[in-house]
């Protein structure tokens, strides 16, 4: 069976510290967490075609649910024509804050 998530684009500057496929309501996505020049973020992925008759308010939403998600963070969201909508959250300028908790746990 092919990974629906296999041609998800990765920029240059940006280190994935972890990736993992999981549901967010009935949607399989593809949650990341990142470090880019000293940020730490996370990112839930959908597969356009899944969501392509949500909103943009409403995916955002969706990612407000998800356990991960802090409240009161910011969000970065991106429909992207490679067929994958992303949105961004948890950011911390502090570097490596959620790496640290991954060792943690």
């Amino acid at each position: 069976m092919k990974n629906k998530f296999e041609n998800v684009p990765e920029a240059s500057d940006i280190v994935i510290l972890s990736s993992n496929k999981r549901q967010l309501d009935q949607y399989e996505v593809l949650q990341e967490t990142w470090i880019c020049e000293g940020i730490t973020a996370n990112s839930i992925i959908f597969l356009n075609e899944e969501v392509d008759g949500l909103s943009e308010g409403e995916i955002i939403e969706l990612v407000k649910k998800d356990p991960d998600f802090k409240q009161g963070s910011p969000t970065n969201f991106s429909r992207l024509e490679c067929g994958y909508t992303f949105v961004n959250f948890n950011f911390n300028e502090d570097g490596w804050y959620f790496w640290e908790d991954e060792i943690d746990k």
